[in-house]
């Protein structure tokens, strides 16, 4: 089977929907298939990108088997509401183009949002060129938005929703990755039999655990009690709750929790200024680290955390890292309610915290420092077992592929 998967992100960026492009493509490949990744410049979340790529239009890749076309788009670093939005609408419009006028023949198209745009390339290659189209659904767009503040226009939100609700119609069938999503759709109107679970996982190929670099030294101190967070620094994470608990611990002269955050996006900024303005020796920000550094910190911390806001919506979400995590066998700290906490419940691979309480937080903290490391090192085995049981992407690909065999044009 030939597999178009248009996606805006994509490695080298490092976020979690790029990796699960990756992951299935890489696990399609093995299968037999042919897939080709349709994507842009690599250029998140800095909005630089990189010199290789400048001064062209289209660039042909091949990677572990997949090939990867790239096409120019609109960059910009990844804050400010509507940049993003024409960044997003500039990559549907290159994808469309640069696959319309090839004369590749697939035999079904994936496009996966957020950004919601991807549905346009997929709808117009599907009536244009008849090739059955699957729109996979990350996060819910334009909820999450909405729900956090940041598509505030009643018009906008309006237009939003029903270039949503057409792209769900277009489409052959629904991918979601958590089962609350599933729920919420089918509240929307989508038949539940359209709609396909495959969740977020791990390639477990790509987490050889049985080594770490040595980065710990350059930061901390023999005895320091690591609190780790890497990935998207945005609306969604609510990552000032952190400072605010680590300034807590500062107050009360506890010195050896240090908390160590890398990534970038659209708060960063208000978290560099925040460490800056109230002096936290016991912070560290660091840029966005490679996707195999992360695997090493993650191991050499003591305690990962998962944060979300309080949410609603976020109750039926699961972060993808929530599953590399527990991969490195490494005890996580959650903030989130719903179908995440109940993940860490079943696993038994770590704790909970109330969403956006930092004093909750500081006492969660304190409460496992006070754990022997047996007992953390336990919650860190329970968490790879569960993941290589329920949470294996070569197995999530055989069933996408199984699926994705069985669907035919609207």
């Amino acid at each position: 089977m030939k597999i178009l998967y248009i996606t805006h992100f994509f490695p080298p960026e490092l976020n979690g929907g790029a990796r699960r492009v990756y992951d299935l493509s890489k696990n399609g490949v093995k299968m037999g298939h042919e897939v080709t990744v349709s994507t842009g410049f690599p250029s998140h979340p800095t909005g630089i990108v990189p010199e290789e790529y400048r001064g062209k239009w289209v660039v042909d890749e091949h990677i572990d088997g997949i090939h990867i076309l790239r096409t120019k788009k609109f960059t910009t670093p990844n804050k400010g509401f509507f940049l993003r939005v024409l960044n997003h609408l500039s990559l549907a419009i290159s994808a469309f183009i640069i696959n319309f006028i090839r004369n590749t023949k697939y035999d079904i198209v994936i496009a996966t949002s957020p950004p919601l745009f991807v549905g346009f390339s997929a709808v117009l290659l599907k009536k244009l060129k008849k090739i059955p189209y699957v729109f996979e659904v990350r996060d819910l767009w334009p909820q999450q938005a909405i729900d956090l503040g940041i598509l505030k226009n009643k018009f906008l939100i309006k237009i939003a929703r029903k270039i949503e609700t057409y792209f769900y119609k277009q489409s052959g069938k629904v991918v979601v990755v958590a089962n609350g999503s599933k729920s919420i759709l089918t509240k929307q109107g989508i038949r539940a039999d359209k709609i396909i679970l495959i969740r977020n996982g791990v390639d477990l190929d790509n987490f050889d655990i049985s080594k770490a670099i040595e980065h710990k030294l350059d930061l901390f101190k023999d005895g320091d009690f690591i609190v780790s967070y890497f990935g998207t620094m945005g609306a969604s994470q609510g990552l000032l709750m952190v400072l605010k608990a680590a300034k807590i611990l500062q107050q009360k002269n506890v010195n050896t929790i240090k908390f160590l955050l890398a990534g970038d996006g659209i708060e960063k900024t208000l978290l560099v200024n925040y460490v800056s303005e109230n002096k936290l020796s016991n912070v560290h920000i660091l840029p966005v680290q490679p996707f195999e550094i992360v695997k090493d910190l993650y191991r050499l911390s003591n305690l990962v955390l998962v944060p979300l806001k309080k949410n609603e919506l976020f109750k039926h979400t699961v972060p993808s890292k929530l599953y590399e995590i527990m991969a490195c066998k490494v005890p996580l700290l959650i903030t989130i309610e719903g179908e995440s906490k109940s993940i860490v419940e079943e696993a038994n691979c770590g704790f909970f915290s109330e969403p956006e309480n930092e004093e909750a937080l500081v006492n969660k903290i304190l409460e496992i420092m006070k754990l022997d490391n047996k007992h953390l090192s336990e919650l860190g085995e329970n968490g790879r077992e569960w993941v290589e049981n329920y949470s294996n992407r070569a197995k999530h690909a055989q069933l996408y592929i199984m699926e994705l065999m069985g669907i035919n044009n609207n």
